[in-house]
C-alpha cells in the first residue's frame, strides 16, 4: 500500500489546528499531541532546534530570520531532520507545526526521499486578523504580529511558488 504525507503549513491563528483536527479524522496520523494545537511535539522540537542554531525564534520580538539563515544549517542538521522524519513515517502521516512555514525549504528535501509526491496544505488569513488573535491571545503588540504575520505568508508563497515549479 502507498505511503501519504500530508504537511499543513500556515502561521499560528490561521485554521492550522482546524485543517490538522480533519485531516486526523480522515485517519491520518499527524503526530500530534493531545494539547489543544495538535502540534507534532517532533517536528516543534526540530524547527526549534533549527531555528536556535540559525540565530533565533519567532517569540523573539523581532521578524523572523533571514531564510539563508535557516538554510545554513543544511548539512549541520541533516541527520536529526532524516530522524525527525524516519520516527514518525507511518502509511498516511504528516505533521503541523507552525515554525515550519520558516524551515520547510531545510526540511522538504528530506520529506521526499520518502515521499516524492506530499500534500502541501497552506493555511492563509489576513495579516491584521492573524495580528488581532495574537494580540488578545498573548498580547503580541499589533504591529509585530502584523510585520511577522506578512513574513510568514511571504515565506510559504515563495515556497509554493518554488516547490510548484510555477513562473513568477
Amino acid at each position: 500500500m502507498e505511503q501519504k504525507t500530508y504537511i499543513v503549513l500556515g502561521m499560528h491563528r490561521t485554521g492550522t489546528t482546524f485543517l490538522t483536527q480533519c485531516l486526523e479524522g480522515a485517519g491520518v496520523d499527524m503526530g500530534g499531541s493531545e494539547d489543544r494545537h495538535r502540534e507534532n511535539p517532533e517536528f516543534l522540537s526540530l524547527n526549534r532546534t533549527i531555528l536556535k542554531h540559525a540565530g533565533g525564534h519567532w517569540e523573539s520580538g523581532t521578524v523572523p530570520l533571514p531564510l539563508e539563515k535557516v538554510l545554513e544549517q543544511q548539512g549541520k542538521l541533516d541527520g536529526k531532520i532524516r530522524e525527525t522524519i524516519a520516527k514518525n513515517v507511518k502509511h498516511l502521516w504528516g505533521f503541523k507545526d507552525p515554525r515550519t512555514a520558516l524551515t520547510v525549504q531545510l526540511i522538504m528535501p528530506h520529506i521526499l526521499e520518502v515521499d516524492d509526491d506530499p500534500f502541501i496544505y497552506a493555511c492563509f488569513r489576513k495579516p491584521e486578523k492573524i495580528a488581532d488573535s495574537l494580540n488578545r491571545r498573548q498580547g503580541t503588540p499589533q504591529n509585530f504580529g502584523i510585520a511577522i504575520a506578512r513574513e510568514y505568508n511571504t515565506r510559504l508563497l515563495n515556497f509554493l511558488w518554488d516547490f510548484c515549479e510555477l513562473k513568477r
